[in-house]
């Protein structure tokens, strides 16, 4: 399962709406719902504050270049 799945799996899993969910984070609720329906992906800054947000670590590794998630 790669990070978007994992961060979708801990979105879902909160009690929390979407609302409130992007509200913590600092993005649009339209900008959460098309990353939870698979329309677009977000940046990795957005990933790391998503996971704080939703009480979930990343592990991000070094690879070749970077992408969007």
């Amino acid at each position: 399962m790669g990070l978007e799945d994992e961060i979708r799996k801990a979105v879902a899993a909160d009690s929390r709406s979407r609302r409130e969910i992007a509200e913590a984070v600092g993005i649009h609720e339209v900008s959460l719902s098309r990353f939870m329906g698979g329309e677009r992906g977000i940046g990795l800054d957005t990933a790391e504050r998503l996971a704080r947000v939703l009480g979930v670590k990343i592990k991000i590794e070094k690879s070749g270049r970077p992408r969007r998630v």
